[in-house]
């Protein structure tokens, strides 16, 4: 969590960089800002029940990795996931598909400016396109936390935010004529690349905790 609030601090001064260096009409620019403000603030409000459900796994996974209990380790691991990607995917629903982002962007904007919310709304959906799979990349940093392999944690918990949106950010624009759609472009691409990168480590242990006996004192029934 330390690391991850000081790269939320850089990302948040790196896209204000991008949209100051990338937009050069001061109107426009102010009001991507503006979407932005209203992206943050919706990510805050749909990750707290995500980020519930992280916090309730690693004190389950991690007392019964020590207790050598694997049974329940994968069982737990495998309700998170199915829990998590069920939130994520309302996030998703609620971002991205009409007219339930242009709602959510009249939570945070006064309706006397419509062209506001419906920039903020179509912003929400290109930088949220992506946000259904994020559960993976959420509880598989959780789970390696949970069995004392901080390393891994770290890095996967590391690797959505700093290797991979902070690059983009910085680059993408480069590449594309809409500079702008290349900076919300950003988010998606790197939600992508960490939860594919997030996949191989957690089968890998997954298929682990299905080759490991049980111990007897955690047979069903004790």
């Amino acid at each position: 969590p330390f690391f991850q609030q000081i790269l939320g601090a850089f990302i948040t001064v790196s896209l204000q960089i991008a949209f100051t260096r990338w937009v050069p009409d001061e109107a426009a620019r102010t009001a991507q800002i503006a979407s932005l403000g209203v992206f943050q603030a919706c990510l805050i409000l749909i990750m707290m029940p995500i980020l519930g459900a992280q916090q309730g796994l690693q004190p389950i996974i991690g007392y019964n990795w020590g207790a050598r209990n694997f049974m329940r380790v994968k069982q737990t691991l495998v309700l998170g996931l199915y829990v998590t990607a069920a939130l994520t995917a309302i996030a998703f629903v609620i971002q991205v598909i009409p007219p339930f982002p242009t709602w959510l962007a009249r939570l945070f904007i006064s309706g006397d400016q419509p062209a506001l919310i419906a920039l903020s709304a179509h912003d929400l959906q290109i930088s949220n396109f992506m946000i259904w799979c994020i559960f993976i990349n959420i509880v598989s940093s959780t789970y390696f936390q949970s069995i004392g392999r901080p390393r891994t944690a770290i890095l996967l918990s590391l690797l959505r935010q700093g290797f991979c949106l902070l690059p983009v950010i910085w680059f993408l624009p480069h590449f594309m004529e809409d500079k702008t759609l290349a900076i919300w472009l950003c988010m998606p691409i790197s939600d992508g690349v960490a939860n594919a990168a997030s996949v191989l480590p957690l089968v890998l242990n997954m298929r682990f905790l299905a080759r490991v006996r049980p111990r007897a004192a955690f047979k069903e029934g004790r």
